[in-house]
C-alpha cells in the first residue's frame, strides 16, 4: 500500500541455524542507500564467510523444505515443553501457547523473582533467561523466557523438571 515507504526485513538465523547472524532487507534504493551508510558507521563489514556459506547453501539447496522441516522440528519441541510445563510448573507459572517461535514466555506466581529463580536454576543444572532485560522500562521481575529449539525432547523433560525443583525450593506457593 506504500511500496516507495515500506522495508521489510528477516534474518537467516530462525530458520538456518540459530546463531547465523545473516538477514535481508527489501526497500526502496534511497531507503537502502542510507541504511548502508549507517551499517558502515556503525560496523564497518558484514559477515563475509556466512554470507558465502549461505548463497552456496541457497544454490545447492531448498530452502523452503528447510523451512518446513525446522517448522515440524519446533512443533514437536514445543508440544514437549508444553506438555512439561503442565506437569511440573503450572502450580509456579502461567504462559501463553506460542503460535510461531521458539520460546515460552512464563510469567511466576507467588511474587518468585526470575533472578532468584535463575540463581537456584543454574545451582540445579537449569538455564533460562530472565525477563527483565526485555523491558524498556518498568520490568516484570516474575518473568522468564525459556528455548525450545536448541534441545532434545528429554533434555526438554529434564530442564522443566529442573527448572521445577528450582522453584520449589525459592518458592512460597507449596504444590
Amino acid at each position: 500500500m506504500y511500496p516507495e515507504g515500506t522495508i521489510s526485513l528477516g534474518t537467516f538465523s530462525k530458520i538456518l541455524t540459530p546463531g547465523f547472524r545473516v538477514g535481508w532487507i527489501c526497500a526502496p534504493k534511497q531507503i537502502i542507500d542510507k541504511i548502508l551508510i549507517a551499517k558502515q558507521a556503525s560496523d564497518l563489514h558484514s559477515n563475509l564467510l556466512s554470507q558465502i556459506v549461505l548463497d552456496e547453501y541457497l544454490n545447492l539447496y531448498d530452502l523452503d523444505l528447510q523451512i518446513v522441516k525446522t517448522r515440524s522440528s519446533y512443533r514437536i519441541k514445543k508440544e514437549c515443553m508444553e506438555a512439561s510445563l503442565r506437569r511440573s510448573m503450572s502450580g509456579f507459572a502461567e504462559w501463553v501457547s506460542p503460535q510461531g517461535g521458539m520460546f515460552f514466555w512464563l510469567k511466576l506466581k507467588g511474587f518468585i523473582s526470575s533472578r532468584e529463580l535463575f540463581e537456584s536454576a543454574i545451582a540445579n543444572n537449569v538455564a533460562f533467561v530472565p525477563g527483565i532485560p526485555f523491558y524498556t522500562h518498568d520490568p516484570e521481575t516474575d518473568t522468564m523466557r525459556i528455548n525450545f529449539s536448541h534441545s532434545s525432547l528429554e533434555a526438554i523433560e529434564t530442564g522443566i523438571v529442573r527448572l521445577s525443583e528450582s522453584n520449589r525450593k525459592i518458592s512460597k506457593i507449596q504444590v
